[in-house]
């Protein structure tokens, strides 16, 4: 099964409670595997932990 990264990008938002509209990811990438979507979803959630949670506090 595949999604396509609007898909992949309302699921993400979802999944993680973040708004839709913020979530504006450039991804060259058409569509996405399961697996792909995982790691798009880790690596963004490093990414967030690493950069954004880290600006707060």
């Amino acid at each position: 099964m595949t999604m396509t990264k609007k898909e992949a990008l309302k699921r993400m938002a979802t999944e993680l409670e973040i708004p839709l509209l913020n979530l504006n990811l450039p991804l060259q990438q058409e569509t996405f595997t399961e697996e792909e979507y995982l790691k798009l979803k880790k690596d963004f959630g490093d990414y967030f932990e690493n950069y954004v949670r880290n600006i707060e506090h």
